[in-house]
């Protein structure tokens, strides 16, 4: 086993670190023979070239550290959750030094005053992928919502492969457990062929996240999507970032490489033995989960072959991420359960509502609904004219509640992003309404979401309520509010 431990300065140019006296520092260790596995005590004397100063450096590799990622490096932040210390070690901050900074003060006068950040411990290791034979017995059919037998999950040959097809539907390999590590799989696309990608940190077919390659928008930043699938439904309106999507070249009828490496809340996807990441997600929407390892596809998907995956050790879930803040944001709400739209009509203030719990918003700011209700998913959508008259059976509402302090009351403007359709009241009276569900503003409209509207309001001094009516087809339940100064002429 080899290990490297490095510092560097940060070449980020949005980013900026401060000088550094040292700007490169290098520990390689090398582990006996006799030591097995990849949790030993190693360590190593290093004399600088051309002079007698030595330093010794010994580090404890712990199951709570993820220390297996093939050839890419691992970044390990410099705060005391993520090392084990006899007391020899001190964890601060410093402007510039965004993943904290460690100085090890064991006594030792080689070793005083020290500085480590931005670690990185890189690993060639003798863990090898778990391969995933292409036959019925590796996999749970029963996931799969293929139908009839003619569209069922088909194993055999193709392009000179061990394959399976899957036409659409989930697959899920049989008692796997996964939080971290690389899953590797070869996929190529039926022509005419809409999705085809690897499901991971399954709990259910209507819980997991998903990463995908769509060939019929190859070279285009739809080519490559995230989605999690929460509560029931795909929250794909809602995830619109470069960090949700990226442009890729996606062949029909040719073998891609498709290798995802996860860790915590984020997952990086990198495709044809490319070191360079074609998207890399730095929030997972299930969070810090785990779950099991599956195939996906829609629309006539394609095949799969070669699938691996290497699981990383276990380790200490992730602390919840702080509320999320920003300026003008209303970010603290309160939700109703979910009726069903056919039982209220929004267009009213709602006369009475029991129960209310407590949610918040999200990055980028919206209020997800899809964590806290299950989604109606409805699919095909209904049809624009039975959407337009409102109260569509099988869709579902739910209200949600937010007060607005003001000292001395005044005007401003009311930012709006919803999916799909919400009505507005400020102090029990409607302000605004809109509708933006999938295909209806224009056949081709996708619904997706963004603070996309606005409407001037008037606050009266002390508390203002504002409440909403939220309504869902299916794509991503949702809302957002910003409050802001009201321009001038």
């Amino acid at each position: 086993m080899l290990a490297a431990f490095r510092t560097s300065p940060r070449t980020n140019p949005q980013r900026p670190g401060p000088p550094r006296n040292i700007p490169v520092r290098l520990v390689t260790f090398s582990s006996p023979k006799d030591v097995a596995g990849l949790y030993a005590a190693l360590m190593k004397t290093l004399f600088s070239k051309n002079t007698l100063n030595r330093m010794a450096l010994s580090v404890c590799f712990l199951s709570a550290i993820p220390i297996v990622r093939a050839a890419e490096p691992i970044t390990i932040p410099m705060i005391a959750d993520r090392w084990q210390t006899k007391k020899n070690a001190e964890f601060f901050r410093q402007l510039g030094f965004y993943d904290g900074l460690m100085r090890l003060n064991s006594g030792d006068e080689v070793l005083e005053g020290i500085t480590f950040s931005d670690g990185t411990i890189e690993f060639a290791s003798n863990a090898q992928p778990i391969q995933v034979p292409m036959s019925p017995g590796h996999f749970d059919a029963g996931t799969s919502k293929t139908g009839s037998s003619a569209v069922a999950p088909q194993f055999g040959e193709f392009l000179g492969r061990s394959a399976v097809y899957l036409p659409s539907g989930l697959l899920t390999v049989k008692g796997t457990n996964f939080r971290d590590g690389n899953v590797d799989v070869d996929v190529a696309s039926k022509p005419g062929g809409l999705f085809i990608g690897i499901a991971f940190r399954i709990e259910s077919e209507a819980n997991l996240e998903m990463i995908y390659l769509r060939p019929g928008v190859s070279d285009t930043i739809e080519a490559v999507q995230y989605t999690p699938r929460l509560n029931g439904d795909a929250i794909w309106q809602l995830l619109n970032t470069n960090h949700e999507k990226a442009s890729a070249h996606i062949p029909e009828a040719q073998w891609i490489h498709m290798k995802l490496v996860v860790e915590g809340r984020t997952c990086t996807l990198f495709l044809n033995e490319s070191n360079i990441p074609t998207l890399t997600v730095t929030n997972l929407r299930r969070g810090d989960s785990e779950g099991g390892i599956g195939l996906w596809s829609l629309g006539g998907g394609g095949y799969f072959s070669n699938l691996s995956y290497k699981p990383l050790p276990d380790r200490k879930p992730l602390p919840d991420l702080a509320p999320y803040q920003r300026a003008g944001l209303l970010s603290d709400w309160e939700l109703s359960p979910a009726f069903d739209a056919s039982d209220v009509d929004a267009s009213t203030y709602p006369a009475s509502v029991s129960e209310w719990e407590k949610v918040q918003a999200e990055d980028p700011g919206f209020v997800l609904v899809n964590r806290y209700r299950s989604s109606p998913a409805m699919f095909p959508m209904p049809p624009r004219e039975e959407m337009q008259k409102g109260r569509v059976k099988g869709a579902k509402v739910v209200f949600a509640r937010t007060r607005i302090s003001s000292v001395n009351g005044g005007e401003k403007i009311l930012k709006i992003g919803y999916s799909d359709d919400i009505v507005v009241y400020l102090n029990r009276k409607p302000i605004f309404s809109g509708k933006n569900a999938l295909s209806y503003r224009t056949d081709d409209s996708l619904g997706t979401f963004g603070l996309n509207d606005e409407t001037h309001i008037h606050l009266n001094p002390g508390n203002n309520e504002l409440l909403v009516a939220v309504t869902e087809y299916n794509g991503g339940w949702a809302f957002e509010f910003e409050l802001s100064p009201v321009r001038s002429e």
